[in-house]
């Protein structure tokens, strides 16, 4: 059973028991729990706690659990996707790729353990699914094992990884704007360090910069993630009062390209910045192109790509190879 379970924490001591009882059950299979009786919200709550705090069950079907009334009691029936020994061999599978990840960080030492699996996730998985294994892509299987997944598969993974890392990380769900996705529900997280709430949205730094990690939605603020996030309403979300974003502000057009020159001659292959106001990609690349001088084509054609994240005003260049010399 994971620690660190916000969800758990916002049920009451009724509930928290049946909550209990459900995660033991489910982490043996076992195919039947009796509880006392129970209010088809309460037994929501529950149920809805114990998928995002508890990743590791990811071979049960949440959506499918069983409710029967015995009497003064009822009788919960889960229903697994995998049972035996297909269930142990993929949680063998689990264990092993989890342990490989956090070796690899424990021998890297790195300076943001929340960055460094942000990344390893972002460089490892390919979002989507796969016509064979749909259904992986939304637990930590997809995304530590088959190395595909969608938001939940992302989201939870985070939350495994850094629930073992002794790090302490919710998954939080509802509805966001995808970069190059229509509208829809949506799962991310948030992260507490040294007292401070963030929220990280691993899937929307996948989407954006691909196999280069987008810092776009790493470390940001409750204001800054409603730009085009939405929370469910089960359960408060407490609030991320602070912006923790190491990327660079800038303002107007001529700090913008002072910006995108520097870091071209730097031989960067992805860079990352923030603007003062918002604006329509449209009108960024407008911008940039009009403020050029004769002698900055020589950089900017080694420009490959423009990605921009209304919602953090984040704007994102890729670069071909490097440019040496002034």
């Amino acid at each position: 059973m994971l620690k660190y379970r916000y969800y758990r924490s916002l049920l009451n001591h009724k509930e928290q028991t049946v909550y209990e009882q459900l995660v033991s059950a489910m982490e043996k299979c076992e195919e039947e729990v009796f509880t006392e009786m129970l209010s088809q919200e309460e037994l929501h709550r529950i149920f809805f706690a114990v998928n995002l705090d508890q990743p590791q069950l990811f071979h049960v079907d949440f959506r499918s659990i069983a409710i029967c009334q015995r009497g003064n009691r009822y009788l919960l029936k889960p229903v697994y996707h995998l049972k035996g020994k297909q269930y142990t061999d993929a949680k063998k599978n689990v264990d092993l790729a989890a342990a490989a990840i956090l070796d690899e960080m424990k021998q890297k030492k790195p300076e943001d353990p929340f960055l460094f699996l942000h990344d390893w996730l972002i460089v490892n998985c390919t979002y989507g699914e796969t016509e064979e294994r749909s259904r992986e892509a939304h637990c930590v299987y997809g995304a530590l094992v088959d190395h595909h997944c969608v938001c939940e598969g992302f989201a939870k993974a985070y939350r495994y990884l850094c629930t073992l890392a002794d790090l302490q990380c919710t998954v939080i769900t509802g509805n966001a704007t995808v970069p190059f996705q229509p509208s829809g529900p949506h799962a991310w997280n948030m992260i507490r360090d040294h007292g401070h709430l963030y929220h990280v949205d691993v899937t929307f730094d996948h989407l954006i910069a691909q196999k280069y990690c987008s810092r776009s939605y790493y470390r940001v603020s409750g204001q800054i993630i409603r730009k085009d996030h939405s929370f469910d309403t089960l359960f408060p979300i407490p609030q991320a009062k602070h912006n923790g974003s190491s990327l660079k502000t800038v303002a107007g057009t001529r700090q913008l390209i002072a910006f995108m020159k520097d870091e071209c001659y730097r031989g960067s292959h992805m860079s990352q910045v923030r603007l003062t106001k918002g604006f329509e990609m449209d009108d960024i690349i407008q911008k940039i192109e009009s403020g050029l001088c004769e002698e900055d084509y020589a950089w900017f054609s080694r420009l490959q790509s423009c990605h921009y994240a209304p919602g953090t005003r984040v704007i994102s260049f890729v670069w071909n190879q490097p440019v040496y010399g002034t």
